[in-house]
């Protein structure tokens, strides 16, 4: 009886062991199970950034009478002469003496004298001779013969050659300074004598920059005040000045300038025709200078280099000047403008010819992604963009964007499915609510806004970020779920009961029907495993299942659930967890449990033959 008793207790033990290994296999992570979204940031660069000379001139000057300077001579150049060059913040100006190192066919190149005696006369001397050639042979022929000569309506003063100084400059590359281009007396007789002119045609080169492409630069701007008789609009003018140096080879291979690479093509939600001159509320005015190249670059591939003359000459603000151009082919200002977004979306002349760049690489990337459960507030910048990505490729969910009421947006939405082009809609619309129902037609859509006038800007734009419209981006499940906290069975099966499921317009899901299908998906790193769920109001008052976990390996799994139909797919998760061990095939151990009972009853018999015999004896 003793043996028996202890035979027994084992088997007890045997089986209390077997259950707690199944329960103890199960782990719930309802909170620990999340897909983080991040955004794409950009690298910073070491990269000069080209900051003009900019001051309460601007508006003096466009306010005078603005009569050009007299062409003859005003001063007679020396080989040793005196200079006026802007403060380091350029709030007035201090006097320097420079040399005449080099004259060429086209310029005069002097240096100050600070220079010489800090790095040597026999080094400048080399320097120069260098830079000298490279401004002949690439620089002064190529852009004056795509932005015309340097005379232009103000006519020259000086004696027809340029003058650039190169000096030490703290806070740029080089500038060009308009008041150089005014006589003294004129400046003094009309209320600027607080300004003061070198009288020459002339800009200030910086004698530690390392790239020639600021002599491409600088003329350029010195070009366009010339022919403008004025500053023209800021961002059309950097635009111009980088694509001079582009026209005079002095970019890479890639023809970029690196503004783009670096700010502008992970921060466009900057406005276009808006200079950010002093980087205001966070954003680098070089994003300006990424934006106004690409645009004038396009601008240049789109209607040829005749459409960037016909602005430089013209009095009428760029963006006058661009309806202009545009009314022969059916456009306007903002029709170009949403272009232009499509280009740096996609950058695909295959699909359209004005959907691209034909000698740039170059794309944005998409400011956020999106998915399902996501509620920001977004400013949309006023002739800038800002771009998101709708991302289906995990999570399906409808997306509601409300714009600021009596807001213009300008749009494009470009429909994808699995980097393919599905679609693309652009335009501009007033109404207030842009809805995008999930379909299985598409992956992910990109989305790019922009507020925008109803024709065309009504002014070319100012200094600083300009105007934004608010906007707020809804992104949700459309199905509406209840769920009693799902549970485990000792033999490791989970059930989930009392799921409830309908759209949030209230309309039910019938499982098995022609509408809908229903399934619950686990998904773990590497597979998937799709279960129907079963109707069954009588055991579950609900849609349930029960899901045999027999064969599955320890590690993450997250339970889904998915309905679809012909006209959508949707799903929503519905539950966590973690198994810290493997499970066993139920098979192998239901073929133990079911041969225990018959090795039990075995031993049992053979033990009470040995005590009956024993006895007998």
């Amino acid at each position: 009886m003793r043996v028996l008793k202890l035979l027994t207790t084992c088997f007890v033990v045997f089986l209390l062991a077997l259950t707690s290994l199944q329960i103890t296999g199960l782990r719930t992570l309802d909170n620990e199970y999340t897909t983080p979204v991040g955004f794409k940031t950009s690298e910073t660069n070491s990269e000069f950034f080209f900051t003009e000379f900019t001051s309460e001139f601007d508006n003096k000057i466009k306010n005078s009478d603005n009569k050009p300077s007299p062409p003859e001579l005003k001063r007679e150049l020396l080989p040793i002469d005196e200079f006026y060059v802007g403060n380091d913040d350029f709030s007035g100006y201090y006097n320097t003496t420079a040399e005449l190192i080099f004259e060429s066919a086209n310029a005069y190149f002097y240096v100050e004298t600070d220079v010489i005696v800090d790095r040597g006369l026999s080094h400048v001397e080399n320097r120069v001779n260098a830079l000298q050639d490279t401004f002949e042979t690439s620089i002064y022929g190529n852009v004056t013969t795509y932005f015309g000569n340097i005379e232009g309506q103000l006519g020259n003063i000086g004696d027809g050659k340029l003058l650039i100084l190169m000096c030490f400059l703290s806070n740029a590359a080089g500038y060009f300074a308009a008041e150089n281009e005014y006589s003294q007396a004129y400046l003094d007789s009309h209320g600027m004598s607080e300004y003061k002119s070198n009288e020459w045609e002339m800009f200030y080169y910086d004698w530690d920059a390392a790239d020639p492409a600021t002599l491409s630069h600088e003329l350029q701007h010195l070009i366009q005040y010339n022919h403008k008789a004025s500053y023209a609009d800021r961002w059309f003018d950097e635009g111009c000045a980088q694509l001079a140096e582009y026209l005079s080879y002095m970019l890479t291979e890639t023809n970029l300038t690196g503004f783009e690479d670096y700010y502008f093509r992970y921060e466009s939600d900057d406005s276009l025709i808006w200079w950010n001159y002093w980087s205001d509320e966070g954003k680098d005015v070089r994003i300006d200078y990424g934006g106004a190249y690409t645009f004038v670059f396009y601008l240049f591939e789109q209607l040829g280099f005749s459409a960037i003359n016909y602005i430089i000459s013209n009095s009428s603000s760029t963006v006058e000047c661009i309806s202009s151009l545009l009314q022969p082919y059916n456009m306007t200002f903002n029709d170009f403008f949403l272009n232009w977004q499509l280009a740096l979306l996609l950058d695909n002349q295959t699909l359209n010819p004005q959907y691209g760049f034909q000698n740039l690489d170059f794309t944005i990337e998409s400011l956020v992604t999106i998915d399902k459960d996501y509620h920001i507030n977004i400013d949309v910048p006023y002739y800038g963009f800002y771009t998101l990505t709708l991302d289906y490729t995990e999570e399906n969910f409808d997306t509601t964007i409300n714009i600021e009421p009596g807001t213009t947006s300008g749009y494009v939405f470009v429909y994808m499915d699995d980097d393919e082009i599905v679609q693309i809609d652009k335009g501009e619309t007033t109404n207030l609510t842009l809805f995008f129902p999930q379909t299985t037609e598409y992956t992910e859509i990109l989305v790019s806004l922009a507020k925008v006038e109803d024709t065309q800007p009504s002014i070319s734009g100012d200094f600083g970020l300009g105007e934004f419209a608010e906007a707020e981006i809804v992104s949700i499940n459309p199905l509406k779920l209840h769920i009693n906290t799902p549970d485990f069975q000792r033999d490791n099966s989970l059930i989930i009961s009392e799921l409830d499921i309908t759209f949030l317009n209230g309309t039910s899901i019938v499982d098995g029907s022609a509408e809908d299908i229903v399934s619950i998906e686990i998904y773990k790193t590497g597979f998937s495993e799709i279960y129907i769920l079963e109707y069954d109001l009588t055991l579950y008052n609900g849609w349930g299942c029960t899901i045999d976990l027999a064969g599955y390996e320890k590690g993450y799994y997250l339970v889904k659930l998915v309905v679809t139909s012909s006209d959508y797919f949707y799903s929503n998760d519905i539950y966590n967890f973690y198994l810290i061990e493997d499970i066993p095939e139920k098979t192998s151990w239901s073929y133990i449990f079911s041969i225990l009972p018959i090795i039990f009853v075995v031993i049992i018999v053979r033990i009470r033959k040995r005590l009956s015999s024993k006895v007998k004896i």
